[in-house]
């Protein structure tokens, strides 16, 4: 889509319309007329105000720069009243792939390379834009998202997963404050649509009286990425999987991989440990897709991760408007458990019955055939790009087949 821009001029007298410095027909042709240097108004001099024929609307406010807002810094938490310090703040706008300690040093978070877009920005140099301030401009007041209704609040999402037995949530408060400083999140199931008889606009109540009295499965599933937006820069998460009952299967809706993308861990920030089981672990799942059996390995072994956001500017290209967006991080936490991981690490089965070790060949030697053709397809593609398909047609047999 090309954009269209139109440059608006204020209409001012010239100096044809003084009869000044033209001439007519009737001239004599080898007139010359004199340049004479335009003489510089003085600062004594009144200039002529020109009059709007337009009324003002609004005042639009401008976008804030950074240097009109004082630094924000955290505030000092020890380590043993906070699962995780403030995230740092990169100078960079883009996502990138960190290199993390994989020993006894603490983790540090990484960013991850999916983000929510939120909004375009004018152009102005990235460096003079505050994110948070021109989030601030651009939610309503006590919400960091676009509400479709103001009743909904973080507090109304709160309750459908606690009414719903989705999670169990602790908010820990900040000491000498009023604001949280962290909470822990243990999800214990996400529910299909067939608790609302399958339809996205059908209504479930609350248990309790609340401003909104009943909620929908959109509002089930809005839940899911609106309680997480407590606070930016300052707040973290610690999110764990607990099974409801431990005896059964984890059976997520196909929306939840999206929620997971965005919010959930990946084993870049896993230790030198936990990666080595987990190749294990994916040694017994080779059929699963990455991010699932990702998945899979924190629902397993109930492997914790920290998550915290922010608000960060970004430009895709250098021909694209700034955007504004919302980035994630996440971290692991140092103070786990690895032994509970080491214990119940899986094994790969040991064929027991004579059926299963013939299985096993095939498969073997089915995987020995597939490799051999793998090379003679690169072999013959090899040959083929060598040589001209033009080349020697004298030599080609054409044939022809009867219909």
């Amino acid at each position: 889509m090309t954009t269209m821009k139109t440059k608006i001029e204020l209409d001012t007298p010239s100096n044809d319309s003084k009869g000044k410095g033209t001439t007519s027909r009737e001239s004599t042709p080898n007139r010359i007329l004199p340049l004479t240097k335009p003489q510089t108004p003085s600062k004594t001099s009144t200039a002529t105000p020109l009059s709007n024929r337009f009324s003002v609307l609004a005042k639009v406010p401008s976008l804030p720069l950074l240097s009109q807002f004082p630094p924000l810094s955290p505030s000092p938490a020890s380590p043993s009243t906070s699962y995780a310090k403030a995230v740092q703040k990169t100078p960079s706008a883009s996502s990138k792939i960190e290199i993390f300690p994989k020993g006894d040093q603490p983790s540090r978070y990484y960013t991850k390379l999916l983000s929510q877009k939120i909004c375009l920005l004018p152009n102005h140099p990235s460096e003079e834009l505050d994110a948070r301030a021109i989030a601030g401009q651009y939610y309503p007041l006590g919400f960091h998202w676009c509400p479709s209704d103001p009743r909904k609040t973080i507090e109304f999402y709160k309750k459908i997963l606690i009414e719903t037995n989705s999670i169990s949530l602790y908010d820990t408060m900040t000491p000498g404050t009023s604001k949280v400083g962290y909470s822990k999140c243990s999800i214990r199931q996400i529910h299909h649509m067939d608790k609302w008889d399958n339809s996205f606009l059908k209504h479930r109540l609350f248990s309790g009286r609340t401003t909104f009295p009943a909620f929908t499965y959109q509002d089930y599933i809005d839940a899911w990425y609106y309680v997480f937006l407590v606070r930016p820069y300052t707040h973290s998460w610690f999110l764990q999987f607990k099974k409801e009952n431990p005896q059964e299967d984890w059976n997520m809706p196909v929306w939840f991989l999206d929620w997971w993308k965005l919010f959930g861990s990946t084993s870049i920030i896993f230790p030198t440990v936990i990666q080595a089981l987990y190749q294990t672990y994916k040694e017994t799942h080779p059929a699963e897709w990455p991010l699932l059996r990702c998945l899979s390995y924190h629902q397993d072994f109930g492997i914790p991760w920290i998550m915290a956001w922010d608000y960060e500017i970004k430009q895709v290209t250098v021909d694209e408007p700034l955007e504004l967006h919302r980035v994630i991080r996440i971290k692991w936490w140092d103070t786990f458990d690895i032994n509970k991981v080491n214990r119940s690490a899986p094994t790969p089965q040991q064929p027991q019955t004579d059926q299963e070790l013939e299985f096993l060949k095939l498969r073997e030697k089915a995987a020995k055939l597939e490799k051999e053709l793998l090379q003679l397809r690169k072999r013959a593609a090899a040959f083929e790009d060598s040589q001209d398909p033009y080349e020697d047609n004298d030599d080609l047999e054409l044939f022809s087949y009867d219909t």
